[in-house]
């Protein structure tokens, strides 16, 4: 791939008398969870032509493979049969129907991209799915592809974030999740989270019960704030994190 983009782009800066990069980065692959996470991605990459503003719809686009998954034309290299299968797996107009609904559903979705889900650089997918592959990566000879973050210790996970405020706090998870109770304890929770591990905004908001990513960074500010003026609190919120990464050390 490397190979095929320079040299496409050198003939094709030379035939148009254009110098520079033509294609955004270098191309990288990722490991998706299919089960939670693919289609998600496919519906982010097929709204590309309507974010970028060259589209209205993303069927519009000629150089989509959305318009082959909706019917419009046929492309006898693509599979569309798993994903179409997610939505209906008796009718294929059904299916093309529920999936073009689906993606048009992320119009009023501000745009979420699933790539700031990457973990480690290169897998999407639930926490526990990540920690997986990791641990599977390390039992293995490294690669020098392998991202540099995954050859040394794992970083305490947004689970271990849970369970140690859980019983901190000494609440369940469902009393965790409502804010009018316990935000003190979730605001906690997304502040330890942000600061000891490596999860990605989105999977910190799922693991932790929010509906959107925005809260936990908004809520992890309001704690540091807090903190520089509350003595108590920062002591609090110290001992908590020993707590999680002597937890997390003894789990690796």
């Amino acid at each position: 791939m490397h190979r095929l983009q320079t040299v496409y782009t050198n003939r094709f800066n030379s035939r148009h008398k254009r110098a520079g990069h033509l294609f955004q980065g270098r191309y990288k692959s990722i490991l998706v969870e299919k089960e939670n996470y693919l289609l998600e991605l496919t519906r982010y990459i097929h709204l590309n032509p309507v974010r970028a503003g060259i589209a209205r719809l993303p069927e519009e686009f000629q150089w989509s493979s959305y318009r082959s998954y909706l019917g419009i034309e046929k492309s006898p290299f693509l599979s569309t049969e798993w994903l179409l299968g997610q939505f209906s797996s008796r009718s294929m107009k059904t299916a093309q129907l529920k999936y073009r609904a689906f993606v048009q559903d992320g119009l009023s979705d501000n745009f979420h991209n699933p790539f700031k889900d990457l973990y480690a650089g290169f897998i999407l997918g639930a926490e526990s799915f990540s920690r997986s592959v990791i641990h599977r990566i390390k039992e293995r000879e490294l690669s020098p592809e392998i991202p540099a973050q995954i050859t040394g210790k794992l970083s305490p996970q947004v689970s271990d974030v849970k369970e140690a405020v859980l019983k901190e706090f000494g609440i369940t998870e469902e009393e965790l999740f409502r804010r009018r109770h316990n935000t003190r304890a979730l605001k906690i929770s997304f502040y330890l989270a942000r600061l000891l591990t490596d999860a990605p905004v989105g999977v910190i908001a799922r693991e932790l019960g929010s509906r959107h990513y925005s809260f936990v960074s908004q809520s992890a500010r309001e704690i540091e704030e807090e903190m520089s003026k509350d003595t108590a609190l920062s002591r609090l919120i110290e001992s908590i994190e020993k707590k999680i990464r002597a937890n997390s050390q003894l789990k690796t």
